[in-house]
Formats: C-alpha cells, sequence, structure tokens
C-alpha cells in the first residue's frame, strides 16, 4: 500500500482581492500535438511556453452534504484536467478552452496575476476574445475565515463558541488521521516510524472543504473543481520552482 498523506483545508469565497486591472486578446502563436504544448501570446513581451498538466485523481471523489445527507459522487479527474495547462517558469497555471473557434484563457498567469473572458462577443481585427488581467493581493485582514476565528478568537467568556467548535472537529478529524497513519497496528497508511524501507514515491491526498458560499459562486460542480484544480496546479508550480 502507498503511503498516503491527508491534509485538510478549509477555503474562503474571497481569499485574494483584485487590484488594477487591463485588457487583452491572448491567442495562440503555435500548438503541437505531438508533445501537446502550446505557446500562448498574452500581450507584447508577454509569451506562455505550456505543456500539458495533471493535478487531479483520475477517480475524483465529490462528496456535497444536503438535508442533512452526504451524497458522494466520482468525477472523471483526467477529463476535468483535460485543458489544464502550466508554464514552471513563469509560474502560470491555465485553463485553454477553444469553443467554435473562440479562445478562452482562465487561469493564473504568474504568482499575481489572473485572467479570464469577459466578453466572448468583443474581439479584435483578427478575431480574438477580449480578456481581463488583474493583480491580485493576498487579504490582511481575517473577514470570513472560518478556521482563522476557531483557531485563534475567543468569546467574551474566554470559552470557545459555536462556531470555534464546529471548525475544531475539522482539526480533530485531522488529527486523528495522523494518528492512524503513525500507528504501526493500523491497516491504514504507512507507520512513519520503524520502516526499513521507504519509498521515493508517494501518494498525497488532498481533501478540500468548501463552504456553501464559495460553492454557490459557481455554475456547475465541473466548474468548481476546474477552478481548485488551476489554483492547486499553481501551487505545485511555486513549490516546484522554489525546489529548483
Amino acid at each position: 500500500m502507498k503511503p498516503a498523506i491527508t491534509y485538510w483545508l478549509l477555503l474562503k469565497l474571497f481569499a485574494i482581492e483584485s487590484c488594477a486591472a487591463f485588457f487583452v486578446y491572448p491567442k495562440i502563436l503555435e500548438s503541437r500535438a505531438d508533445d501537446s504544448t502550446l505557446l500562448l501570446h498574452i500581450n507584447e513581451g508577454f509569451i506562455l511556453n505550456l505543456k500539458k498538466s495533471s493535478i487531479l485523481a483520475k477517480d475524483l471523489a465529490f462528496t456535497s452534504f444536503r438535508d442533512d445527507r452526504f451524497d458522494t459522487a466520482v468525477l472523471n479527474g483526467e477529463e476535468l484536467e483535460m485543458n489544464l495547462y502550466e508554464d514552471s517558469r513563469h509560474q502560470a497555471s491555465v485553463t485553454i478552452n477553444i469553443l467554435e473557434g473562440t479562445l478562452e484563457v482562465r487561469g493564473m498567469l504568474n504568482h499575481e496575476l489572473r485572467i479570464f473572458p469577459v466578453d466572448t462577443s468583443q474581439r479584435s481585427d483578427s478575431g480574438n476574445t477580449l480578456h481581463e488581467i488583474v493583480k491580485l493581493q493576498s487579504r490582511q485582514d481575517r473577514k470570513n475565515d472560518i478556521l482563522f476565528d476557531a483557531l485563534y478568537s475567543l468569546n467574551e467568556e474566554g470559552s470557545l463558541s459555536d462556531r470555534d467548535t464546529a471548525a475544531s472537529s475539522v482539526l480533530k478529524s485531522h488529527t486523528q488521521n495522523e494518528t492512524l497513519c503513525n500507528d504501526t497496528n493500523s491497516d491504514i497508511g504507512t507507520p512513519r516510524k520503524n520502516t526499513t524501507e521507504r519509498s521515493g514515491l508517494f501518494t498525497v491526498e488532498t481533501c478540500i472543504v468548501t463552504t456553501e458560499e464559495y460553492t454557490c459562486a459557481f455554475n456547475t460542480t465541473q466548474d468548481l473543481v476546474i477552478y481548485l484544480a488551476i489554483f492547486l496546479n499553481a501551487v505545485r508550480t511555486l513549490k516546484l520552482l522554489a525546489l529548483g
């Protein structure tokens, strides 16, 4: 059995805020089917050398909670990420869609620039679709940060609030999961101690928890998963760049 490490992420809807924006007409300069690479022109002096990327599991479990019950569906991760690309040099992670001859680019151009189509009916003289690029900044305030409130906020009586208690259950689940991975008598995971052989490759299982407000910002489940895949892939690209 491959060892597994589970991370619990609690996302909030507005993790970042947009600042100055400008508009571009991206276009594909070159596409190579043999190695699935794309040369994408964003604007003058900014060209991405994109290659096919993969971040999702082949069988992706999506669990929703509604009307006091859990419903789980298994999604095709390979199909969802079929248009996911990256440029490690620029730390870019984007999806490339061509619908009826219209190019749509969504995602991160680098660690602070986000791109998305704004008006598919408005095109350049060469027929390219108008896109908006916004510069993002990390929010300094902790508004709407449920996990932060759970860990560091106490009410006037000095005890945990109901909101804190609910969020702390997430941390408890994580602790129990980690304990099982460390338990030499458990069949779940691989013990970290007393292991004579360690493989250089291992599977990282990531559990992402989204709030109802976050989920409702997307039209479909697929849109939500693709959005998360873009940003998870961007994080991985940053990590790989840091490791050299």
